[in-house]
């Protein structure tokens, strides 16, 4: 998960807080709607405010440090802070009117503001891998128009990072509500836009725009094989703007791993013709042996949906479960967001390891607080507070060992390799503070999931999600690189490009034509992916964009013959995609991003990739790429 998901995910959690515990102090409804978040400077965020605004300093301590704020319109405040010493509501408007901020309705919306930024400050302690708190500090009123962007006051000009939302008191529609974080201690100061430029030597945004070169003009590849043979840093003058395009220490020719792949037998580096996936019997065993554990897994559903409803004393109904391969970035950074108890599962027989059972942290209450008959209303009071008491935790614990022994029993009974299921032990765990490469809460390999849907007496919970090692129960999709061949290894990225410019699009046509060619491109970086569409429909091929947030089993298999997958850089998510893709269907994969390293493209590789290419990748090169890996397919 990069940095700015992170940020986004934990703000969305914050506004959620915000909105419920300024709502119980008021004693009326209080909404935080429509949020926006984005990189900006002092400059810009004073631009989006008109009129008095109080703002209110806020320190950011513990492993991080930094200065930020919390702002809203003057009436806004007035109407925040008259409400709760309960002013009545026509000497409230008339407050509002006069923009009167009297010393008790500035000392009530103090306490307020400490809400907010005490809300913001525990979420953070609760989702952010560092420690770090948030804590308000003075305040003043400041008319946005006369800030001196050049000084400390009330924060410095700095790369920032905003929430901007809606709000609204018992049905009346307020101004936005701006959160702003300092973006160089969360490190996002990469997004914000650089200082304003004054005096006669600034340069227009469209003057700045105009000197950009065009990415379809820049072959990255001839670049990068200039500076491998001159040794020089290799530089593109299109439209007079000099690039230095030397490769850096850790990225390489990606041929060149083809090459050396070749001759020392290591996994196979992706040039047009190079990795395939093995469609022998391998891969007709593994998809037995996968629907066969589908219906075990559907099997112990349906038993455990009796047990529970037996169990809790009230109606229980579990949905089918819904099976993917997720790797542990997917499983933390996708599949869920809420606190999680995670109960460890040891598996025991002829096989022998790991396997863990998630549930909400919220639904876990739930199903212990109605195990021991909690009173409907206190229930609601925990569930809401996410208060795991230790007798809640003690009645979850239950539920987590009737869950392994019901799946204990038809594993030992009818799986391949007969085990069971024992719990160790629970611990909460918060998604957002998950280290990918720490060996903590789980390891970083693929799981195949379970995934079931929760109701108990007619409420909806969330899912009860297992997660089993895929390797350990021969789940994982079979993929066999084969070496690629000589010539085409050999050949240059320039020899590539011009035979693509002479032959690939008469092919691609009379493919086409056919009638049985579509190509999917997946994507999490929508220029380059409706660019590689582009290219692909004016090769006479129909494709189709969707992003890595789609769901990729609803195009696939199909007409499909060959999938791209565009990124912004190479990634775990990536990866899994592409792991998803060999489970569903043997096609050709070709990958497009900057940054490869060798470990980059041999692990790309490992997980089913096909043929690599180094954004932005010219129009050539993309038809050749489909043109061999459809030929060779």
């Amino acid at each position: 998960m990069d940095a700015q998901e992170r940020i986004d995910k934990i703000l969305t959690f914050a506004v959620s807080r915000m909105q419920e515990e300024v709502a119980a102090l008021l004693g009326v409804d209080f909404l935080i709607a429509e949020k926006t978040c984005q990189a900006i400077r002092k400059e810009g965020f004073f631009d989006q405010a008109d009129g008095k605004q109080i703002v209110a300093r806020m320190e950011v301590s513990g492993e991080l440090s930094g200065l930020g704020c919390l702002m809203v319109n003057i009436r806004d405040a007035i109407r925040l802070g008259g409400t709760l010493i309960m002013l009545p509501t026509s000497e409230l408007d008339e407050f509002v009117g006069r923009e009167d901020y009297s010393d008790d309705i500035a000392d009530s919306f103090g306490e307020i503001a400490n809400i907010l930024c005490g809300s913001l400050s525990k979420v953070f302690e609760e989702n952010y891998p560092k420690a770090c708190r948030l804590v308000r500090q003075d305040y003043a009123v400041v008319k946005p128009a006369k800030v001196d962007m050049a000084s400390e006051q009330p924060f410095p000009d700095q790369p920032c990072y905003q929430l901007r939302a809606a709000m609204s008191l018992a049905g009346v529609a307020m101004g936005d509500l701006f959160v702003l974080l300092p973006a160089e201690p969360f490190g996002l100061a990469e997004l914000a836009p650089p200082p304003a430029t004054k005096g006669p030597d600034a340069v227009a945004p469209s003057e700045m725009l105009e000197k950009q070169p065009d990415a379809e003009k820049i072959n990255a590849e001839k670049i990068a094989e200039s500076a491998a043979t001159t040794g020089e840093p290799a530089t593109a003058t299109t439209t007079g703007v000099a690039i230095d395009t030397a490769p850096d220490a850790e990225e390489i020719n990606v041929e060149k791993i083809a090459e050396s792949a070749a001759t020392t037998g290591e996994p196979a580096a992706a040039t047009t013709t190079g990795v395939v996936i093995d469609t022998a019997p391998d891969a007709a065993v593994w998809r037995e042996w996968k629907e066969r554990f589908d219906t075990l897994l559907t099997e112990a559903g349906q038993t455990l949906q009796g047990e529970f409803s037996s169990l809790l004393g009230a109606e229980a109904q579990l949905g089918a479960p819904e099976t993917s391969l997720v790797t542990k970035a997917e499983f933390f950074q996708k599949e869920c967001d809420a606190p999680q108890l995670m109960a460890d599962l040891e598996v025991i027989g002829d096989i022998n390891g790991a396997a863990y059972l998630f549930c909400a942290l919220k639904d876990a209450i739930h199903l212990g607080g109605t195990l021991i008959m909690l009173p409907p209303s206190e229930l609601e009071i925990v569930v809401a507070e996410e208060d795991l008491t230790p007798d809640a935790e003690d009645a979850y614990g239950e539920i987590a060992n009737i869950i392994a022994g019901v799946y204990s029993g038809v594993f030992e009974e009818r799986a391949r390799k007969k085990f069971r299921l024992v719990k160790r032990g629970l611990q909460k765990v918060a998604p957002l503070k998950v280290e990918i490469a720490a060996a903590t809460p789980i390891a970083d390999i693929l799981y195949y999931q379970s995934a079931m849907d929760v109701r108990v007496d007619g409420k909806t919970l969330g899912k009860l999600r297992l997660l089993f090692p895929a390797d350990l129960l021969e789940l994982r999709p079979p993929l066999v690189a084969q070496q690629p061949d000589a010539a085409a290894v050999a050949a240059t990225s320039q020899e590539r490009a011009e035979a693509a410019t002479a032959n690939a699009t008469p092919a691609l046509a009379a493919a086409a034509n056919a009638g049985s060619i579509e190509a999917l491109v997946i994507s999490d970086d929508e220029i380059q992916g409706e660019r590689v569409a582009a290219v692909i429909s004016q090769s006479g091929m129909a494709a189709k964009r969707i992003s890595f947030k789609d769901n990729l089993y609803s195009w696939l298999p199909g007409r499909v013959r060959v999938i791209f997958l565009v990124m912004r850089e190479v990634d775990d998510q990536a990866f899994g995609i592409a792991i998803k893709i060999g489970a569903v269907c043997p096609l050709p994969l070709i990958a497009v991003a900057p940054g490869w390293t060798r470990s980059r493209v041999i692990k790309a590789v490992r997980y089913g990739v096909s043929d690599i290419l180094v954004s932005p990748a010219s129009a050539a090169l993309i038809e050749e790429g489909l043109r061999q890996n459809l030929a060779a397919h």
